[in-house]
């Protein structure tokens, strides 16, 4: 069953992202005075009174709307339109109506689309000189009926407007739909990510442009892959931290950190990542230095390298020696699966979904006490430090407590093949883990 969605709609700074901050009661949308902040639409859902809905933020609409990224924020806006239960149709109550709101306004109607007026700010308009009944018969002639006064900053009247979203929303909202895991998309700037995250939702979910910085709030959406309901997240691409404005003064820089942080923690809610790499571009130290970050939040993982369709004359040797490549650069996740895809022609694109099924098994696969004494026992490791009891503690991620015998510390070459064997004799595809050794005590 779908989720009812509320959507808000507005100028640019009339203080969209706010109020979905403040009416789901998170950080889900990033808050700047800089106009344009919001790109896509951001995703957050809501729960109100034991039910549950999706509220959607979107770009804020400007006088010159030219351009590609404006054309691609208007594409945004008309599928938050069309597509949502109901639109909040923002205003800024401290400047009124303006002719870009009219303008809006015809533009909803002509979708036919149901809408409440939203007059946030209500706490500005005595101090800019206004009055309630003034500004309440000027939006009466946008057609909406009557307009609700809230103030996003300081939460006034938000139960208010829940309340009236909530009595317009067919079914009065749902309970919150559970997904088996969650998968993560990183990768550096215009690797493919928004690309991918539209190919994988099947539309146009958020904003694609060769501008790089596109994508500022992670993107959430579910998908169904053969019966696994599964969120998948997209993220702002991640640069090195030193070409990242935090100068002072440097609003936009300052976007792109909270973009960069909002991406870690993505990761870090997360179950499994899906680092993105560009084959057309030579890889560099940021998608080791992303793989590290990967490997240090102990997720699942899954390497696909993007834009495999402008390789030409592909052989089964070309995907062997890029595959060697790979592994060249990563040494460390030789246990990471790799997929080689398209996001543009969607070419095995949905192995990315299968495999992150495989993946989410593998991280939640537990050894019973009798594979794990079978294993110590013919485990083949230096006469001098036999195995003598390994226990499998937890899973996803997956730690391993081993006891050696001998009298000698257990060097990492004997952890390293005791994990690859672990690996070579179940299946741990995709998913870390971590070997903890009692080491033998030395006899003084």
């Amino acid at each position: 069953m779908k989720r009812p969605t509320v959507a808000l709609v507005g100028r640019v700074n009339v203080g969209k992202s706010t109020l979905l901050n403040r009416l789901a009661e998170k950080e889900a949308s990033i808050v700047s005075p800089v106009p344009g902040t919001t790109r896509d639409r951001t995703m957050a859902e809501c729960l109100w009174r034991g039910r549950m809905f999706v509220l959607v933020d979107t770009g804020g609409v400007e006088a010159d709307m030219r351009g590609e990224m404006n054309q691609n924020i208007l594409d945004q806006i008309r599928q938050a339109i069309t597509q949502s239960d109901l639109l909040l149709f923002v205003l800024d109550g401290g400047e009124g109506v303006t002719a870009i709101d009219r303008q809006i306004a015809k533009r909803i109607h002509s979708h036919g689309a149901n809408a409440l007026v939203v007059l946030n700010k209500s706490d500005q308009i005595k101090k800019r000189g206004g009055s309630r009944d003034t500004l309440r018969a000027d939006v009466l002639t946008l057609g909406f009926g009557e307009p609700l006064f809230v103030s996003a900053k300081s939460g006034r009247e938000s139960g208010d407007l829940l309340d009236a979203a909530f009595a317009h929303l067919p079914g009065r909202g749902m309970q919150p739909v559970k997904t088996e895991f969650s998968l993560t998309i990183l990768g550096k700037p215009n690797v493919g990510k928004s690309t991918l995250m539209n190919a994988l939702a099947g539309m146009e979910r958020v904003v694609v442009s060769s501008e790089p910085h596109t994508t500022r709030d992670p993107q959430e959406h579910i998908v169904t892959f053969n019966g696994h309901p599964i969120t998948i997240i997209d993220t702002a691409g991640i640069r090195r931290k030193g070409r990242i404005g935090r100068s002072s003064g440097d609003i936009v820089g300052d976007i792109e950190a909270v973009s960069v942080k909002k991406s870690e923690r993505a990761l870090r809610t997360s179950d499994i990542a899906v680092l993105l790499v560009d084959v057309s571009k030579q890889m560099t130290s940021q998608d080791t230095h992303l793989a590290g970050m990967i490997l240090e939040a102990k997720k699942g993982l899954i390497l696909v390298v993007n834009k495999w369709d402008l390789i030409e004359e592909k052989t089964p040797a070309t995907y062997h020696a890029y595959e060697q490549l790979i592994r060249r650069r990563f040494p460390f996740l030789a246990w990471a699966p790799i997929l080689f895809v398209s996001s543009l022609t969607k070419t095995r694109i949905h192995d990315i979904l299968k495999t992150a099924v495989h993946v989410n098994e593998n991280l939640h696969r537990q050894l019973s006490d009798e594979e794990c004494a079978e294993f110590a026992r013919s485990m083949k490791t230096p006469a001098s430090m036999p195995i003598k009891s390994l226990v499998h503690v937890q899973t996803a991620p997956h730690v391993f407590q081993a006891e050696f015998g001998g009298r000698e510390g257990v060097p990492v070459s004997v952890v390293r093949r005791v994990v690859n064997e672990l690996r070579r004799r179940y299946d741990f595809a995709g998913a870390p883990i971590d070997l903890r050794v009692n080491q033998p005590k030395r006899k003084k």
